[in-house]
């Protein structure tokens, strides 16, 4: 009786275990979880080659930097309260001044880097693309502005729920 009572405990307790690293998950841009704090986010993209900019808006910090090979502005989304990273937009600055046949074989391009990574996309919606996954999505647009005609925005489910609450408990 107690070689079972154990068997079922250690199932159990497995289970649990491997339901809470599941559960943890976090999205991920260049390799760095999203969920931290802005201050940790910036020494982190400041190692990998990033210009920090500032808080130009507010909750959101600027960086500029490559990604990819090409040039690209981040912009970093942060609760309001907490000021955890909760999601990162990815702005091509050096493909405004592309055609649009150009512009079009470049997101090709990218959306197909992104099948090989990810799978094919969930969804696609007018000028986005989307992957889903457990614990957050990725987002490609095209001709989002004409500053920025391809961004990517990188997004943690759970952060974005945290911002959601710390936004509606100023009201």
């Amino acid at each position: 009786m107690t070689l079972i009572m154990k068997r079922v405990f250690s199932l159990l307790l497995f289970v649990f275990l491997t339901m809470s690293v599941v559960a943890q998950q976090r999205m991920n841009f260049l390799g760095q979880p999203l969920g931290c704090s802005i201050s940790t986010f910036k020494q982190r993209m400041v190692a990998k080659g990033f210009k920090y900019k500032g808080e130009v808006e507010t909750n959101i910090h600027y960086f500029d930097g490559v990604f990819g090979g090409e040039d690209v502005s981040l912009g970093v989304f942060v609760t309001p309260k907490s000021k955890i990273v909760y999601s990162v937009g990815v702005g091509y600055t050096s493909f405004s001044d592309y055609s649009d046949s150009t512009l079009e074989y470049r997101k090709d391009r990218l959306v197909n880097s992104f099948i090989k990574k990810y799978g094919n996309y969930s969804h696609k919606s007018g000028n986005y693309i989307y992957w889903y996954f457990d614990y957050g999505y990725i987002a490609i647009s095209y001709k989002f502005s004409d500053k920025l005609p391809l961004t990517i925005k990188y997004t943690d489910e759970l952060g974005e729920k945290q911002s959601d609450r710390e936004q509606e408990s100023d009201y």
